[in-house]
Formats: structure tokens, C-alpha cells, sequence
């Protein structure tokens, strides 16, 4: 976005601008055009970047930004709650759209942003995508939650299931190193916590990892959770 550079007060018009049409598009949830949605996340994704790497966006501006873009987040979330509240129909699209625009926002320390209760009411919702975006192979979307996992307030159980799933579903043909590495660091985020297993999602996820790959430090990091304590 470096065309802002004359006057970044246009970039922030946008994003402003960019909002509003959010909400728009929101309105009905039968009738989102997803890839209207898409685009609009996706200009906001941008200005967040610019507004952090950019050296010609002043700190005002940028404080700016930051608050248009938690408005965005905030309205969202508070449709994707209010329409799974009232069992509305929404397309798995948007869900995904909603989904990864929220993990980009948790990545650069948006919880601190957002009301506790409101990430904890979504929390069921972002991991539910993130379930499905593994059993579907959709890698690139399942991987965004895996460092940002320690920002939801509430986890389940299976969590350790689903973190084990992402890498031996890209065992042997995929990037499945990689994934271990990630799997590894995100659970290396969620050492004060144990909401996200219990003895017998453990023993699961352990099983199913000895099988397919035995050798491997991410192996080594669930056997801990075994130990006595």
C-alpha cells in the first residue's frame, strides 16, 4: 500500500469505508456475498500490516486503523455468535472468511482488544473451522489458529486430537515436519493450561502419533503430559 504514502489519510478513509461495508454485507446472513466479505478482510488485513511495517504511517493513524479494524473484528464476531445463537443458516464460506480474518487479529495481540466473554462465546465456533478445515485438508486455513490457540479463553478437550490430526494429515506426501513444528510450538504456548486435553484425548492423540511417526519430538512433548506430576 505504499500509494498512501502522499497522504495515508486516504488508507485510513478506506478502512473506515472498508467497515461500514462490512457491516453491509453482514446485514443479511442468507444473502453474504463471500467473496465481496473476502475482499473487504482482506484490505484490512493489509492496512493492519501497513500500519505495523510501514514507517510513514504516524502512530495516530495508526491508532486509527487499529480501532476500525477492532470494530470490524467486534461486529464479526458478534453476528457469527448472534446467528449461531439463532440457528441461521450461514455458509461455510463465510464462517472460514470470519474465521481467518479473526486469527490474523489474535495474531498480532487482538485478544487484549476484544471482551473476554465475546472470544469465549466464539471460541466453540473458531474451533469447530479449525476441526474442519483439517478433515478437510484445508492446511493453510487450520494452521492460522495453531499459535493463537492460547488467545481463546475456552478450549475443549479434543484440542489435542485435532493439533495431532493437522500433522499426520500431511504425513508422508506434506509439509508434515513443519506442521509438527508448529503443532509443537503451539503447545508450547499452552504449558499453563490443561483445558485442551484430558487423560484419554492424551493417550488418543499419543497412540495415534506412536503409530504413524514414532520418532519425533512432538511425540516426546505429549509424553510429559503423562508424567505424574
Amino acid at each position: 500500500m505504499d500509494w498512501f504514502t502522499p497522504d495515508v489519510t486516504l488508507l485510513v478513509l478506506l478502512v473506515h469505508l472498508v467497515v461500514v461495508q462490512i457491516r453491509m454485507c453482514l446485514d443479511e446472513p442468507k444473502t453474504v456475498n463471500s467473496q465481496n466479505l473476502a475482499v473487504y478482510f482482506f484490505i484490512l488485513e493489509s492496512a493492519v500490516c501497513c500500519a505495523e511495517e510501514s514507517s510513514f504511517v504516524e502512530d495516530e493513524l495508526a491508532t486509527q486503523i487499529a480501532s476500525s479494524v477492532r470494530e470490524a473484528v467486534l461486529y464479526s464476531l458478534e453476528y457469527w455468535v448472534e446467528a449461531k445463537e439463532q440457528q441461521e443458516q450461514l455458509s461455510c464460506d463465510v464462517e472460514v472468511i470470519i474465521y481467518r480474518f479473526t486469527c490474523c487479529f489474535l495474531a498480532i495481540g487482538g485478544a487484549q482488544m476484544l471482551p473476554e466473554s465475546l472470544l469465549r462465546n466464539c471460541s466453540p465456533h473458531m474451533l469447530e473451522i479449525f476441526e474442519k478445515s483439517i478433515s478437510g485438508r484445508d492446511f493453510a486455513a487450520a494452521r492460522l489458529l495453531l499459535p493463537v490457540l492460547n488467545a481463546l479463553p475456552q478450549l475443549t478437550s479434543t484440542v489435542i486430537t485435532s493439533v495431532v490430526d493437522f500433522v499426520l494429515s500431511q504425513y508422508p506426501g506434506g509439509d508434515w515436519r513443519k506442521a509438527a513444528d508448529e503443532a509443537l510450538e503451539s503447545l508450547e504456548s499452552l504449558s499453563s493450561r490443561v483445558d485442551f486435553y484430558n487423560e484419554n484425548t492424551m493417550k488418543e492423540a499419543i497412540r495415534k502419533l506412536k503409530n504413524v511417526i514414532p520418532n519425533c519430538k512432538l511425540l516426546e512433548k505429549l509424553l510429559t503430559y503423562l508424567l505424574p506430576s
